[in-house]
């Protein structure tokens, strides 16, 4: 007689104005075919489905280990907000955590204090490499919406220099198009990954921006371009109107740009665990853009790790409630997770044989 007991098993959640709009979501939408092109075709993800629970398909991301999805449903588009502070509270203020809370603080603090010469110093170097300090963006769609009985302008704009160019990798279009054109891709091609990826990127872009926002109303801390002291004035809790009306003055810390940018590749880079190119890319890319943000005086460098943790968290939690990840019994003896095994006797009132015992 022989017994099987496992104590734990891992299962875990893991110009023409028209035309310039087309020309910029092309440009745009090429990271999606870099992602959803080289994913597994329909005919591929429809014949695996046969075998996944109904409504699931299954994709092999690598060996040992799959991701289960299933489109969204129509309450994700309008739900979110809820669950996902939920979770970003409770995923972040645990005992676990503290140590990484403490080191942000520490690191925040320890670059307020050299601000002032950090921005000074990226000034420079864009003296040096002849970059500008300014940012340069023609509107190619205009348009307003009215907030509290004004018309605050949000034109669709594009990059006019290498600086503009730098600072627009964290402008929202470039979120907004790769995340409906996964979106898109998917629901075209049945690719429930893609779907379910896109979803989770607008989401993060979401979710992450309500976050930001109601921080930099608390902070109001003044931008370099704006500042009257060495690393900018902080006002508690500024008036709204007069942050609208002079946003520059309130709107540095923390950086949504960042923030965003950090839950984008994320989200990417864990729904696409097989294309090992997207963080070195993304954070490539996001550096840049760091860099791109002291030189033209929008942010400082301390804007940044506070930033940084909130796209973070935020993309976990989405991704989590996402998909499921299923690994296999080899595939996590390989990574260490299955610790031992033994084979031992046991007795019992009616008989006796061999208990075997894996321990994960």
């Amino acid at each position: 007689m022989m017994r099987i007991c496992a104590r734990r098993r891992e299962l875990f959640m893991v110009h023409n104005p028209a035309r310039r709009f087309l020309l910029l979501a092309l440009l745009f939408s090429l990271p999606v075919a870099a992602l959803a092109g080289q994913a597994d075709s329909a005919k591929a993800a429809s014949d695996r489905a046969k075998a996944d629970p109904p409504g699931w398909r299954i994709y092999h991301v690598k060996p040992g280990v799959d991701y289960y999805y299933q489109q969204p449903p129509n309450s994700r588009y309008y739900s979110f907000p809820i669950p996902d502070f939920k979770g970003y509270f409770q995923k972040t203020f645990t005992k676990q955590n503290i140590p990484y809370i403490g080191a942000m603080v520490i690191a925040t603090a320890f670059l307020v204090d050299r601000d002032q010469a950090i921005t000074n110093y990226a000034y420079h170097l864009g003296d040096v490499w002849g970059i500008k300090h300014t940012n340069h963006q023609k509107p190619v769609v205009d348009w307003s919406i009215r907030i509290g009985g004004q018309d605050v302008q949000t034109p669709l704009q594009f990059p006019q220099d290498l600086s503009s160019g730098m600072y627009f990798l964290g402008d929202g279009i470039v979120h907004s198009t790769i995340s409906l054109g996964l979106w898109g891709y998917g629901k075209i091609w049945k690719d429930d990954r893609a779907v379910q990826t896109g979803t989770q990127c607008m989401e993060a872009i979401l979710s992450t921006g309500i976050a930001i926002q109601i921080l930099k109303h608390s902070f109001g801390r003044e931008t370099y371009n704006a500042a009257t002291a060495p690393g900018g004035k902080w006002r508690l809790f500024p008036n709204p109107i007069k942050y609208q009306k002079h946003t520059p003055n309130y709107d540095a810390m923390p950086s949504g740009h960042v923030a965003t940018a950090t839950a984008m590749i994320t989200v990417l880079a864990d729904n696409y665990p097989d294309k090992t190119w997207i963080r070195p890319v993304g954070y490539s890319l996001m550096g840049v853009l760091m860099y791109a943000m002291l030189n033209n005086g929008v942010h400082w460098a301390s804007d940044y790790p506070l930033g940084i943790s909130i796209g973070y968290t935020m993309a976990k939690v989405i991704d989590a409630r996402s998909r499921t990840v299923f690994v296999t019994a080899d595939a996590q003896r390989k990574a260490g997770v299955i610790k031992t095994t033994s084979v031992s006797p046991y007795m019992e009132k009616d008989g006796g044989g061999l208990m075997w015992s894996v321990n994960f």
